[in-house]
């Protein structure tokens, strides 16, 4: 049941929201640049952690393995807590400057 919806969980509260302030955060011509490096980014770490995760298993063994991915994804909660209170920063600036 938790493999069924963890990573369901985790695209909805990290990737989506990602996609949205990048999104929101861009003129329309640089956007789709940056959405096509979020997109490529996104399929490439899937490629990458693969073999880093198998190599994890072997040396640390599957508990050691996920206490590691857990670390590593706990750090992509910070980094899209970090994205959105910039998201929140910049949206400020450009209400400020309206007026």
């Amino acid at each position: 049941m938790c493999s069924v919806f963890s990573p369901g969980l985790g695209l909805g509260f990290q990737y989506v929201p990602m996609l949205i302030a990048i999104a929101q955060g861009y003129n329309q011509r640089a956007r789709a640049v940056a959405m096509a490096f979020v997109q490529c980014g996104a399929g490439l770490g899937t490629l990458a952690l693969s073999p880093l995760i198998q190599l994890a298993i072997e040396e640390y063994g599957w508990r050691g393995a996920y206490l590691l991915l857990a670390g590593i994804m706990l750090h992509t909660v910070a980094f899209s807590q970090a994205i959105h209170a910039a998201m929140i920063d910049i949206h400020n600036n450009e209400r400020v400057q309206d007026r």
